[in-house]
């Protein structure tokens, strides 16, 4: 039973975490002059136009996973390698807000007297997941493998060629991601600094 209420309170906060990191693309692309996130219903926080099934099925299996990607065509920045470093960092940095916002909340939750204590425990337990999934949607999307985030600031600073070289190599390095991500070499990577990050956001909200 408690594996199931878990569960529901997990759904949410993934969600919101997928949401929050997609729009965020898409808001800075229309800002920057791309029309393509808004013309294919990726400018809305609704969780459900960014789901990737499998992506969101590992989440729940490995703690670890992706979201639909935000299309985006940089002819339509002015500067172009600038214009893909913005959108690209909008994600993790977004995420990121996001994990402390929800850290907020949680001291708002720890101060508030609650009548019924179960029901706070699952307040508690989904804003501890919000933080968790934030966090985790920051850290992985900062691997610098396509088609992640990471990729894209790595692309930014390499020269023309190299970046090209390396896009001749992008879905060998996606598949190498998904088989380091089922093999969980990369959750036992990252999820100490998952931790870490964690561990601050309560330390600044006194949560420990």
């Amino acid at each position: 039973m408690k594996i199931f209420i878990s569960y529901i309170l997990m759904i949410p906060a993934i969600l919101i975490a997928i949401a929050i990191h997609e729009f965020s693309h898409a808001r800075v692309a229309t800002i920057l002059g791309d029309p393509t996130p808004k013309n294919e219903g990726r400018l809305t926080l609704n969780p459900l136009k960014h789901i990737d099934p499998i992506g969101l099925l590992l989440f729940f299996v490995l703690q670890f996973g992706w979201s639909k990607p935000v299309r985006v065509n940089s002819t339509y920045f002015e500067d172009r390698n600038k214009g893909n470093l913005w959108v690209a960092v909008a994600g993790p940095l977004s995420n990121l807000i996001g994990a402390f916002l929800f850290g907020a909340l949680l001291k708002i939750v720890f101060l508030v007297p609650f009548v019924n204590p179960n029901f706070q425990m699952y307040i508690v337990s989904f804003l501890r997941y919000g933080i968790h999934f934030n966090v985790i949607f920051t850290v992985f999307n900062l691997l610098p493998v396509p088609p992640l985030d990471g990729s894209q600031l790595l692309f930014g600073i390499l020269s023309p060629s190299s970046y090209f070289k390396m896009l001749q190599y992008e879905k060998l390095l996606h598949m190498l991601l998904l088989l380091l991500l089922l093999m969980g070499i990369i959750p036992r990577l990252l999820l100490p600094i998952v931790g870490g990050i964690e561990k601050m956001i309560f330390g600044i909200f006194h949560l420990l």
